[in-house]
Formats: structure tokens, C-alpha cells, sequence
């Protein structure tokens, strides 16, 4: 591997080190929102040392301040606490509320999927049943038989109209030389 691949890892190995599943971390790197190349019809993650060093730092960072935090808890005033305590269910508070209405938002998702699923089933049965409908249709060479048999009568019948016309027409002529 060239020397931009000695960070890099399988897309697996990516995934577990980031804490995420490996179809979240091939999603993330279509979008560019992860470094990364194709080799071998493989996906390899760059990680840079730097960023690796930085999660270090940050997490013996965190581990400090959770000491200091409970060092800290007893140094505190009851008033300090109070508002702390105060602020902790206020927190708790919007967060519940924001899961509420998530909880709803889902609920409405899934009734739309639900009447999705019917419209398409709606949809599938009437395709059905149109494509029955369309089977039980006559062919179009049928049509063209029926045709010209309507057009070979509807001309017989104008030529027996024309003939029964000019007897007609005969039969009058006939009738006022006679009363003439």
C-alpha cells in the first residue's frame, strides 16, 4: 500500500473502531463524509494519527473531569447544587418533551407507511384486475373482421336505399301522369 493507505482500514474494521454499524460507515463515505478509497472493490477508511491522538487525549480528558466531578460534588453549596439539580430537570424535562413528540412523529410515520401499503395493494388488485379486463378484450383483428363486415353491409343497405329510392321516385312519377 502506498503511504496515504498505512492508516487506512477495512470498512469492518473502520465500523468497529467508529462505534457504527458498516452499512452506516459506507453510507457516511458515498456522501464524502468519511475518507476513504475503492481498492480491489474494497472500501478502506483513512484515519489520520493526528484524529486518533486527539480521541485519546479527549478520553483521558473526560476520565479527569468525571474525577473532578465527583471531588468537585462535595466541594459544592447546597444552593449550587440545588440549581444544578434544577437545571438537570429542566434538561430532563425538554428532553422528555422532545421524545414525546418524537414518539408521535414515529406513530405518524408508520400510519403513512400503513396507508402506503394499502394504496399499493389498492393499486396492485386494480392493475389486476384491468389486465383481466384487457385479456377478455376481443383482438384488434377481430375489430377489423367486425368492420368490414359492418361497412360491406351498411353499403348494401345504401344501395338497396338508392334502388328503393328511384322506385319510389318511379312510382310517383307514374301515379301523377295518371291522375294528369
Amino acid at each position: 500500500m502506498n503511504e496515504l493507505n498505512r492508516t487506512a482500514l477495512p470498512l469492518s474494521e473502520a465500523a468497529s473502531r467508529l462505534g457504527i454499524t458498516p452499512d452506516a460507515v459506507r453510507m457516511r463515505f458515498r456522501r464524502g463524509k468519511i475518507k476513504g478509497f475503492r481498492e480491489n472493490k474494497r472500501i478502506y477508511i483513512q484515519f489520520e494519527q493526528a484524529s486518533e491522538q486527539r480521541a485519546e487525549q479527549s478520553e483521558r480528558y473526560s476520565e479527569q473531569q468525571a474525577e473532578q466531578s465527583e471531588q468537585g460534588l462535595d466541594a459544592l453549596s447546597e444552593q449550587t447544587l440545588e440549581v444544578i439539580v434544577e437545571l438537570q430537570r429542566t434538561e430532563l424535562t425538554r428532553i422528555l418533551g422532545d421524545n414525546e413528540r418524537l414518539n408521535r412523529r414515529v406513530d405518524e410515520m408508520m400510519d403513512l407507511q400503513r396507508r402506503q401499503q394499502v394504496l399499493q395493494q389498492q393499486t396492485q388488485n386494480t392493475l389486476e384486475n384491468l389486465s383481466k379486463q384487457l385479456d377478455r378484450l376481443p383482438s384488434p383483428e377481430t375489430y377489423t373482421r367486425e368492420t368490414r363486415a359492418l361497412e360491406s353491409r351498411l353499403q348494401e343497405t345504401e344501395s338497396n336505399f338508392g334502388m328503393l329510392k328511384s322506385g319510389l321516385f318511379a312510382l310517383l312519377a307514374f301515379l301523377e301522369r295518371k291522375r294528369a
